[in-house]
């Protein structure tokens, strides 16, 4: 589990702002202040969360991201590229990068 410490104003002036968690794990959930936000269940691809409708949320303090374990036997199709490397456990939860990419938005006015 992390605790993901956003800076304060970060949503000022976008028109939104994406949180990427790129991760291996069965499952990876948002939490804020003990609420789920929003879950995923991993295919292999990063996992892209919208903040803006969490705004409310985000403003209670940090959130917590939980990534439970894929196991190597697990009953799932993923693409031969994405499964990750097991250790001898037979189970990984590991985050891989988390990163926050803005979506700006121009407003064009062609009354004149």
């Amino acid at each position: 589990e992390w605790q993901v410490t956003l800076p304060h104003d970060f949503l000022a002036d976008m028109s939104e702002v994406f949180l990427n968690v790129s991760y291996y794990g069965d499952v990876a959930r948002l939490y804020s202040k003990g609420r789920l936000l929003e879950d995923n269940f991993y295919n292999g691809l990063p996992w892209k969360v919208g903040l803006k409708r969490f705004s409310k949320a985000l403003e209670a303090g940090p959130l917590d991201l939980e990534i439970l374990p894929l196991r190597k036997d697990a009953p799932i199709f993923l693409e031969k590229g994405e499964w990750p490397e097991f250790p001898k456990s037979g189970q990984v939860a590991e985050l891989k990068s988390l990163t926050l990419v803005p979506e700006y938005r121009l407003i064009i006015d062609s009354e004149r």
